[in-house]
């Protein structure tokens, strides 16, 4: 068995235990103990096969500054889940300028990727005018799902907080759109698909984190959403770098 299929197995393997623990929420007492731990460990699984990921391509090159972006974005996330464990969950912390940070490398990362390998994909102004047709219909329906409000029963931070992650979302979204345009173009990878559906878990859970932030309980499914993101961005390193090594 070669190293990308132990790989792959691991990941298959970790995932049906991430699954067992949420649906039968094992462990008892210690339930909420144990996604605590698979909050910190499931980041980690992705920071490290970006970082061999990364080192195979090599900094000199333009997959392995992107994937070395992407790497450092999951690495912040890390950073922010700890933190924001470690405070017990607040609608507003430290955490949240983590999150913030990884989001702006993830939007660097994927715009570089597109631009170094589709970059003329957009010379076509149908295309990108028809992108941007439903990029525009997306944000108006993501909108009437989150109207942008100001809750006075909250504080001005937790307001201003909470409208930053509606936006860093929809920015995911139109990124989002961007890719899935790329794929059924026919121009697509592996990669792009399983990134592209790492992506699209993160938002849903992010939306439905922003519709019940203040019934949100740890162990919920939301967790679950967001540990499988990390699990897909894993597993989007390993199929390029398997994809790299097919063609030597």
């Amino acid at each position: 068995m070669g190293k990308t299929s132990k790989s792959i197995v691991f990941l298959v393997v970790y995932s049906l235990m991430v699954l067992a623990i949420f649906f039968f929420r094992l462990g008892g007492n210690y339930y909420i103990k144990i996604v605590d731990w698979l909050t910190y460990i499931t980041p980690l699984i992705s920071v490290f096969f970006g970082y061999t990921t990364f080192k195979y391509f090599g900094k000199e090159s333009k997959q392995g500054k992107s994937i070395l972006i992407l790497t450092f974005a999951t690495f912040l996330f890390f950073a922010a889940e700890v933190i924001w464990n470690l405070l017990g969950n607040p609608v507003v912390s430290i955490a949240d300028l983590f999150w913030f940070s990884g989001f702006f490398l993830i939007y660097a990362a994927i715009i570089y990727s597109i631009l170094m390998v589709y970059g003329d994909y957009f010379k076509n102004k149908k295309r990108v005018l028809i992108i941007a047709a439903i990029s525009i219909i997306v944000s108006f329906f993501y909108f009437k799902l989150l109207p942008l409000s100001w809750n006075s029963e909250i504080s001005p931070i937790e307001n201003v907080v909470t409208t930053g992650y509606i936006f860093a979302d929809l920015v995911l979204i139109i990124l989002l759109v961007i890719m899935l345009s790329i794929v059924f173009s026919g121009s697509y990878s592996l990669f792009w698909i399983v990134f592209a559906l790492a992506i699209l878990i993160r938002v849903v859970s992010d939306v439905l984190y922003t519709l019940n932030y203040e019934s949100y309980e740890v162990g919920s499914m939301i967790d679950l959403g967001w540990l499988f993101n990390y699990i897909l961005f894993a597993l989007s390193f390993i199929v390029l770098k398997h994809k790299a090594e097919a063609l030597l």
